[in-house]
């Protein structure tokens, strides 16, 4: 069974609804340049959001009261966007969720910088980044002798037990922007793929508080402090409505936000809970050169596709998430001429012993490297000089 460990997020449930297992691992960051993500603008690279409507929610008593008018006068302010090409940043995250008792609901907050795009990815993104990030498999080639196959002679100068490779990376192209927009601001319910999300921007802890409640949703003092330190920094707040009413746990589909900015931050305060410790995540980073979080294990550094987020890197980073907010991980660039020095990816090294027949002596200067045994060229002639010798006084008795 797993655990309610949710790291970059807060996971809560309507009213009476037990939470459920989660967790992620996981996170990807993409590094994006000159995109517009403004819907509204004439080529924006963000697209439109496809006709969805503001509701959008099955049918149900929990949608009661929740109304765009009923929580739109949290005073909330509109989107604002640009349709200047901006630099921007890409989350995405794919928590692993249990089964929901009854069917229930539950939500996931995240917080992002500036207000942002969500969309959804129907790929297995952490999947393919797995296999793609995996060490290089070296098999080393290491020969056990066996009497009961035989001898071979000693094989000096030849070479046996060298390493081989039998693992090549794929190539991997970071998602691309999907279309989406900013929405129309407020605290507008809007559909995303399998899920319901609102976006909003809440001025203190208590309007976020006001907010869940008129959602329908429970939370704890220790929900409101943990983001709160990004309420005070002014970032906004996307709720992500789940349902999940199968018996069994699930992964989710992917979620990407995208939002205007250049910074690669680890919100990991976000998942601060009583008694928290330390906990491993994988941080993806696609963009132009290499990037590391501090502390971060790199197991994997290495161009995967063309352009300015061809560059992948894999951090293996400890989480505190009971270090308040502003001492996140922030990632930096590592400099370096192109990807020389960049490069690595972790090798491991998997021994495979093969039995051989047993190996003995060769006489000096012989350096052989099969099973055959050497002709001595000097008995041959000993050989030869007797069988002449005893046949002439043979031949001679027949001549007479």
């Amino acid at each position: 069974m797993l655990h309610v460990l949710i790291l970059l997020g807060r996971l809560l449930a309507e009213a009476n609804t037990p939470l459920p297992d989660a967790s992620d691992q996981a996170v990807l960051f993409i590094k994006r340049s000159g995109v517009v993500l403004d819907e509204s603008c004439p080529s924006g690279d963000a697209g439109v959001d496809a006709g969805m409507p503001d509701g959008g929610l099955d049918a149900g008593p929990a949608d009661a009261g929740v109304t765009d008018a009923g929580i739109a006068d949290a005073g909330i302010p509109d989107a604002g966007g640009s349709c200047e090409p901006t630099d921007a940043i890409t989350m995405v995250v794919q928590p692993t969720l249990g089964p929901i008792v009854g069917g229930s609901r539950v939500a996931l907050l995240y917080v992002t910088p500036a207000r942002p795009v969500v969309t959804t990815d129907t790929k297995d993104v952490f999947g393919e980044l797995a296999t793609v990030t995996a060490p290089q498999i070296e098999i080393e080639r290491v020969e056990i002798q066996d009497r009961a196959l035989g001898t071979q002679c000693a094989s000096y100068g030849c070479s046996f037990g060298a390493p081989s490779s039998s693992y090549e990376p794929s190539p991997w192209t970071p998602p691309v922007l999907a279309d989406a927009g900013l929405g129309d601001g407020g605290l507008t319910i809007e559909t995303v793929g399998p899920y319901s999300i609102v976006r909003a921007q809440p001025a203190d802890p208590q309007q976020l508080a006001t907010w869940l409640t008129q959602l329908g949703y429970e939370y704890t003092q220790g929900d409101l402090d943990a983001v709160a330190p990004y309420i005070a920094l002014g970032w906004h707040v996307v709720a992500v409505r789940v349902e999940n009413p199968s018996p069994l746990g699930r992964r989710l589909t992917p979620l990407s936000f995208t939002w205007a900015g250049s910074e690669i931050r680890v919100p990991a305060a976000l998942g601060a809970a009583p008694g928290a410790t330390e906990t491993s995540l994988t941080v993806y980073i696609a963009a132009e050169r290499r990037y590391e979080l501090p502390d971060a294990i790199v197991p994997f550094a290495m161009s995967t596709s063309y352009g300015n987020m061809g560059f992948l890197t894999r951090n293996e980073v400890l989480v505190d998430p009971t270090r308040p907010g502003f001492t996140d991980p922030i990632a930096s660039a590592i400099a370096c001429v192109g990807s020389y020095g960049c490069e690595y990816r972790e090798i491991e090294v998997v021994e495979q012993r093969v039995y051989v027949p047993q190996i003995v002596a060769c006489d000096e200067g012989i350096g052989c490297c099969n099973s055959r045994k050497r002709f001595r060229a000097d008995l041959g002639m000993v050989a030869v000089a007797v069988a002449f010798v005893l046949r002439r006084p043979r031949r001679r008795g027949q001549r007479r």
